[in-house]
């Protein structure tokens, strides 16, 4: 039964959270929902060098899937397409309420303000939080989070800022050997879309929230500009009442208090070009169309160049306009046809200003050249850059990025999804330069190029990308890798040894997988997937562990701490049990049988189980519970099973939401463990079920979260419980704040009244079985919490962060005091 509306049209993008075991516990729990719809795929070639087409025989190469599926992977980096947009559909497909197309501005801020006013005393705890950084940190050769743009200090090359999309702002002094974070404890979130330094005073930066990359959703990492007059140690907003929704370039006119502003928007809010002239007290809207990025001539400062993005309220195309007012006024550009374009991004040398501009099937539209300050452009050439094949650029409207070195207005760098072009000759041909998998003798830098920056020549390039920062001091013939401690991993799921503290797991967008082994040290493999989600760190064999890839396209598993990964589902290669039309959610949920640790489960359309014994022994999967024809193509959302010897039970909630309304349409079932006896529960009401966890003492009673803001009519509660298998829910927010999103639950082994809930700006505690919530993020800044995971020897629980990495404290330190700490300890929002 659906309830209480059944409504039509794919999901795109939904979250999955898998809940882990307990040491005792009552059933498998499924939260089902939907697909997401392809984009255009990457089509590159390998780290072997082999084409897509020998890729996949490569893979199909050892024979039969009762041989175990296949031999050690030989398909390197990139065998899997790529969807850049899908992340921020998963983040926003599960916050937002029934009927709701875009979210709140500031649900973060004012959630923040709801945990001050309540004065949540720690007296009511049994221990304080202690939250440390665990990993990774860099100190070896492994990529960051993505680093959306950067800023180079004009007098020192070395002293660099960057901002990363969902980790803050970071600064090095060092050309990147170091960084360190500067904006945790000063903002209220750390989602950033761009930054900049003032030209007339080097103390003072500038930083938008929210990354205004293109696609349906956004993550809503907050809105508005601030400014630090120390280099960054301290944060002021300035953007006073305006709402400026994803705030993607900022620059400075003609004196510091000159400041404009370019925001994408989001649902048809927050767009558009802002300008100040007294330092933010006051703001003109130039223009409410989004806008993605400004040019300043830095010899003239009334001289302005600002691109339009496509507009999806009316339809218009990109475009370009030029300024001599310093951005009081705002004319068209004259340039080649604009016609589906979506994104233009600019670099500057003096009076010639290049564009690079991304069409909305996200191929390149064109280079484009203006000698005269941006009034009127010419096409160049791009001979050299392919346009069709493996190395095509792709995503342009998502990794767009232009550089023109600082002394030769001749030498361009472009900056795509797999390589880095560029041209010494002011465009007549261009070659590349980098390579994501260090194909065809080029050098590697991470994939989706987003900021060009150079140091005080242009032999010194900087580059940001999905995975941090890299450096060349050669004019791009090497590069460096340089992340250690800007810890910005974005994590979707994360394991660890519940008996030895060093073994974890983590799950990355973009960024495939890390694990941490058995000696402490750190390890990245990239040759799986470009996005891992659920993963296992496999108990009592210290070297296996196992990754899952978005839609469940593939499986795989490493028996030798990574030196070989095999599969266990490859999607579209051949059939092992799992057909091939079952694709998983964004984030599909797996994971291993406590009472055994052989069987393996996994939910796609439906709910299958496989049995590991050992790498050389075959490996099949077995359907247990078949799909909801009526929800196809739903899939399951999270799953998890109990230790109870006896009946056991399986609890599922499925939901999918129409693109065009953003109605749902949701079901929540439980049944027996083979899928038969499906009795129709109620849900407390129409929303976004985030989580469910079973009471570890208890085979009646499991705890579910609501990720949904909650701000329809009527209770609209975070946090529900049941005594009795789901027939009925008692509402436990209290006083959690009601328009938080609750993303993750633990209930702790030990004592079943200590609950953590991971929320969108961190951790709350209840220590008497939720009738009172305590934030509980000392040393945590206030990031998302997407996972939480337990060590049960040590007592440590430890949670994933999208955006943080992966942290941990200590579940029994030193008892509560009625100290209270609040971070930022003063908001300031529009």
């Amino acid at each position: 039964m659906i309830a209480p509306r059944d409504v039509f049209g794919a999901i795109r993008g939904i979250a999955v959270k898998t809940v882990r075991p307990t040491a005792t516990g009552f059933a498998i729990a499924a939260l089902v929902g939907g697909l997401g719809c392809a984009t255009a795929p990457r089509t590159d070639s390998s780290a072997t060098g082999m084409t897509l087409a020998e890729a996949s025989a490569a893979m199909a190469e050892s024979g039969a899937l009762n041989d175990y599926i296949f031999t050690r992977t030989k398909v390197g980096r990139h065998t899997f397409p790529k969807y850049p947009d899908k992340a921020w559909e998963w983040f926003c497909e599960r916050r937002l309420d029934d009927g709701m197309k875009k979210l709140p501005d500031f649900y973060r801020q004012e959630a923040m303000l709801v945990t001050q006013k309540n004065n949540m005393d720690r007296r009511t705890l049994r221990a304080n939080a202690q939250w440390t950084f665990l990993g990774p940190d860099g100190t070896t050769v492994q990529p960051s989070g993505r680093l959306i743009e950067m800023v180079v200090h004009p007098q020192d090359q070395n002293t660099i800022w960057g901002a990363s999309a969902s980790g803050g702002v970071w600064k090095t002094t060092d050309q990147g050997v170091t960084w360190a974070n500067v904006t945790d404890g000063s903002l209220p979130t750390i989602g950033m879309g761009s930054l900049q330094i003032d030209p007339h005073n080097y103390n003072r930066l500038y930083c938008g929230l929210g990354e205004g990359v293109p696609g349906s959703f956004y993550e809503p990492f907050g809105a508005g500009v601030y400014r630090s007059t120390d280099g960054g140690s301290s944060w002021s907003i300035v953007s006073g009442t305006n709402v400026m929704n994803y705030v993607t370039d900022i620059d400075i006119g003609a004196n510091s208090d000159t400041l404009l502003v370019a925001a994408k928007g989001s649902g048809g809010t927050g767009a558009g070009f802002y300008r100040t002239t007294n330092g933010g007290t006051n703001w003109t809207a130039v223009s409410s169309d989004p806008f993605f990025d400004i040019s300043v001539d830095p010899a003239n400062r009334n001289n302005v160049v600002v691109t339009r993005g496509y507009n999806t309220v009316n339809a218009a195309s990109g475009a370009i306009f030029y300024s001599t007012d310093g951005g009081a006024t705002l004319s068209p550009s004259t340039t080649p046809s604009t016609t589906n374009a979506f994104r233009i991004e600019l670099a500057r040398n003096g009076t010639t200003v290049y564009a690079l501009v991304g069409a909305t099937d996200s191929s390149i539209l064109g280079i484009w050249k203006s000698t005269n300050n941006g009034q009127s452009f010419s096409a160049m050439s791009t001979s050299g850059i392919p346009t069709s094949g493996d190395y095509k650029p792709g995503q342009m409207t998502y990794n767009c990025s232009i550089g023109v070195s600082p002394t030769d207005a001749n030498v361009i760098y472009v900056g795509s999804n797999l390589r880095m072009y560029r041209t010494t000759n002011g465009g007549t041909s261009w070659a590349a330069v980098t390579d994501w998998a260090g194909e065809g003798g080029l050098k590697y830098i991470h994939a989706d190029h987003h900021s060009i920056r150079f140091g005080s020549t242009g032999s010194t390039v900087y580059m940001g990308t999905d995975g941090g920062f890299f450096v060349s001091t050669d004019s791009g013939a090497n590069w460096t890798e340089r992340n250690v401690h800007m810890t910005s991993t974005q994590c979707y799921r994360i394991d660890c040894d519940p008996q030895n503290a060093q073994r974890v797991i983590i799950g990355c967008q973009d960024n495939d997988k890390y694990v941490r082994r058995t000696d402490g040290t750190w390890h990245h493999y990239p040759n799986a997937f470009g996005d891992c989600m659920e993963v296992i760190a496999w108990p009592n064999d210290p070297s296996t562990y196992m990754g899952c890839n978005y839609y469940a396209s593939a499986v795989r598993l490493t028996p030798d701490d990574g030196a070989n990964w095999y599969f266990l589902r490859s999607y579209g290669t051949s059939n092992n049990g799992i057909p091939d039309a079952e694709k998983g959610a964004w984030v599909t949920p797996f994971f291993i049988d406590p009472q055994n640790p052989k069987d393996i489960y996994m939910g796609v359309n439906g709910v299958y189980k496989g049995t590991y014994n050992g790498i050389n022994q075959p490996f099949s999967w077995t359907n247990l519970i078949a799909p909801n024809t009526s929800y196809s193509p739903a899939s399951l959302d999270t799953l998890t099973i109990t230790n109870g010897m006896t009946g056991r039970k399986l609890v599922g909630f499925r939901a999918r939401r129409n693109n065009s309304t953003g109605q749902l349409g949701v079901e929540l079932f439980r049944s027996n463990t083979n899928g038969t006896s499906i009795e129709s529960l109620t849900l407390p009401y129409l929303g976004w079920i985030s989580d469910i966890e079973c009471d570890p003492s208890d085979n009646d009673t499991f705890w579910m979260t609501y990720s949904n803001l909650g701000l329809g009519t009527g209770s609209r509660g975070r946090i529900y419980k049941t005594t009795d298998l789901g027939t009925t829910f008692h509402d436990m927010t209290n006083n959690f704040p009601q328009d938080l999103p609750a993303n993750a639950l633990w209930i702790d082994p030990t004592n079943s009244n200590t609950i953590i809930v991971g929320s969108d700006i961190g951790a709350y505690r209840s220590d008497d079985g939720g009738n009172t919530w305590v934030y509980w993020n000392d040393g945590l800044p206030p990031v998302v919490i997407t996972d939480m995971a337990y060590l049960a020897n040590g007592r440590k629980l430890r949670a994933g962060t999208y955006g943080r990495g992966i942290w941990e404290t200590p579940l029994d330190s030193q008892g509560g005091s009625p100290s209270i700490r609040i971070e930022p300890s003063t908001l300031q929002f529009p």
